[in-house]
């Protein structure tokens, strides 16, 4: 196994391990349970944009659907 392929095992790792723990919580993976997001870079002039995840709800089920 080469470098890459560690470095993608690992990172798909991780990722599994933060869905799990956001599917306990019952929170949504992509906005923090939060229902929005801000674009990056643009925290001062920005609105919250509702979450594309969770459609704004900042639940679990909805994200999974």
């Amino acid at each position: 196994m080469n470098i890459w392929q560690s470095f993608k095992a690992w990172r798909q790792g991780r990722y599994e391990q933060r869905i799990a723990k956001m599917r306990d919580a019952g929170k949504c993976p992509d906005c923090d349970g939060k229902g929005f997001t801000i674009m990056a870079g643009d925290y001062l002039s920005a609105a919250p944009l509702d979450c594309a995840g969770c459609n704004g709800s900042g639940s679990f089920s909805d994200w999974e659907k």
